[in-house]
């Protein structure tokens, strides 16, 4: 019995006017990973960390920073 194969995505870009698309599509699932890997450095030194006067400072940035990403429609925690 064949599998069935899913909905199939497919992206072009013209070469060479659109290759910032290009490389934003080729590697945003490396920059999604670099965006959890900077969220959950700021949650750990919220949660785990002596407070400290940055604390304040640390929870703005990571607020503005999900507003950022919502923003865009970017969900880290899905």
């Amino acid at each position: 019995m064949e599998e069935e194969r899913g909905t199939i995505g497919k992206l072009e870009f013209p070469l060479p006017e659109c290759r910032d698309e290009f490389e934003a599509a080729c590697h945003g699932l490396d920059l999604k990973c670099a965006m959890w890997d900077f969220d959950e450095w700021l949650r750990r030194k919220l949660k785990y960390e002596d407070p400290n006067p940055d604390e304040d400072i640390l929870e703005a940035i990571r607020e503005h920073f999900h507003e950022c990403l919502s923003d865009h429609g970017i969900r880290l925690h899905d």
